[in-house]
């Protein structure tokens, strides 16, 4: 529930209280992400060299009751334990033996971290899995610091110092326990939640139920780059996409700064010109004058990737009336003639995930709507 709960705060509301006949089926996708996860954990645990306690062939009350006895009786490794303190219930990859006690773990067939190299950081939702398993264990008396470990696809074991700064935000513990108090007031019915379109969205099994209620409510979320952070602060203001359109932003503007937190004055402008392009059914518009020359010749040049600094590159000159050509020298040709006009191409097409047959109509110069 934590784990997806910091990827969307409204999917537990809605697994707990949703019709599940309004459910999705899963997405095809997500179950390939499941058997990928599945067969990296089963070839790291193939892997072990150090002797574990596999408790992976049991279930429920029968898995818990043999963890606590593995752990009783000093085990160095369990595989595929339970756990339980009170409300919390926890189902850790592994269980390892270290002087503070028992140390949790998972095996992830994804990176253990997200950001650039030089300035990773743990995932928060690898983090609040991992400061669950702690906490259970802290409250049976078994582990004594808030640390874990993420086993990654690149096969690294990567630490999980829960109690370490992460910048402005605090630290991982402290998110654990905003996501655990959350967790519980959406459990007990006293914390509502509401959908916000997102990336993760479409592998969601509530996608439909949600986008439907978001379009019907007419939500900020459905303007791109307004997530439900921004959505939440406009919200009170600007309740729905045709109103945020309509309003008058000058008000809300103080010099460098907009009565909305995390929203400058630029980034409002431009939420609001998206607004008022949804709202008038997305219909394109031109924000300055377009002058489009009309050429004799035209070349589409091929960038390179990376860009070589050569100044003569593979393209195509095309002429009114003549046959396109392969010309090395197209540069000097289009400088020596003021009607002409290049275009260069990005170096990675977009790529066509259709049908082999859909591919091969589209190749063909077929149409390619569907019946």
């Amino acid at each position: 529930m934590l784990y997806d709960l910091v990827v969307c705060p409204h999917r537990p509301t809605m697994d707990l209280r949703a019709d599940p006949a309004d459910r999705d089926p899963t997405h095809l996708f997500v179950e390939l992400l499941w058997e990928r996860g599945n067969a990296y954990e089963a070839k790291v645990i193939a892997g072990l060299t150090t002797p574990f306690v596999d408790l992976s062939a049991y279930k429920t009350d029968e898995k818990e009751r043999r963890t606590a006895e593995a752990m009783d009786a000093g085990a160095p490794l369990i595989y595929a334990g339970r756990i339980r303190a009170a409300d919390l219930l926890g189902v850790p990859d592994l269980l390892r033996r270290e002087p503070c006690g028992y140390v949790p773990g998972d095996i992830k067939s994804g990176a253990a971290e997200e950001g650039p190299e030089d300035d990773s950081r743990p995932k928060p939702h690898y983090a609040v899995q991992l400061a669950l398993y702690v906490d259970i264990l802290e409250r049976q008396g078994r582990l004594s610091e808030r640390r874990g470990f993420v086993w990654d696809r690149h096969g690294k074991e990567v630490p999980y110092d829960l109690t370490a700064p992460q910048g402005k935000r605090g630290t991982l513990w402290q998110d654990y326990e905003k996501a655990l108090a959350l967790a519980r007031g959406i459990a007990a019915g006293t914390t509502e939640t509401r959908p916000a379109y997102a990336a993760p969205c479409k592998l969601c099994h509530w996608y439909s139920s949600c986008t439907a209620r978001l379009k019907h409510e007419d939500d900020l979320t459905l303007l791109p780059e307004l997530g439900r952070e921004k959505r939440d602060a406009l919200c009170g203001t600007f309740p729905t996409v045709k109103a945020f359109a309509a309003a008058e932003t000058a008000p809300h503007i103080h010099k460098k700064k907009t009565a909305f937190p995390g929203i400058g004055p630029d980034t409002l402008k431009k939420l609001q010109a998206r607004a008022k392009l949804r709202a008038d059914g997305g219909r394109p518009y031109a924000r300055a004058p377009l002058a489009v020359p009309r050429a004799r010749a035209r070349a589409l040049l091929r960038r390179r990737d990376p860009p070589d600094a050569r100044p003569l590159l593979p393209a195509r000159l095309r002429r009114p009336g003549k046959p396109r050509r392969r010309d090395r020298a197209v540069r000097p040709v289009l400088r020596r003639r003021a009607d002409a006009a290049l275009y260069p191409s990005h170096p990675h097409p977009r790529t066509l995930t259709a049908s082999p047959a859909l591919r091969a109509s589209r190749a063909r110069g077929l149409s390619h709507c569907r019946p």
